[in-house]
């Protein structure tokens, strides 16, 4: 997580990479971590896709943190649905010297 994403203006942007995964419209989306549900919209008909400020419930209620990484899985796509787990700043070593950026997400299939 970057601080931009975890402090003002809380503001989490989809790579370009995943976008054909997800709709081109504004649409609800749900994460869940922990047993826990947070709703928001997700902006997939902007130029900059993203989450609204329910992403900032997510980050301020899980204590996200500079450092932290986020993993989203996408469990439903006609819903947009994901369950997150979160790792806390513990990244592992291979991961954080492959290069990795938030331009270069990883991709799990």
């Amino acid at each position: 997580m970057t601080k931009s994403q975890v402090q003002p203006p809380f503001q989490l942007t989809i790579p370009k990479n995943i976008w054909t995964l997800l709709p081109s419209a504004c649409v609800p989306a749900v994460l869940s971590f922990r047993n826990k549900t947070w709703e928001m919209r997700y902006y997939g008909d902007r130029n900059l896709k993203r989450f609204d400020s329910g992403w900032k419930h997510f980050a301020v209620d899980n204590n996200l943190k500079m450092g932290d990484a986020c993993v989203l899985e996408l469990m439903d796509d006609r819903h947009l649905k994901f369950q997150v787990q979160i790792l806390r700043g513990d990244i592992p070593r291979e991961i954080a010297e492959s290069g990795c950026s938030f331009d270069t997400p990883i991709m799990i299939e």
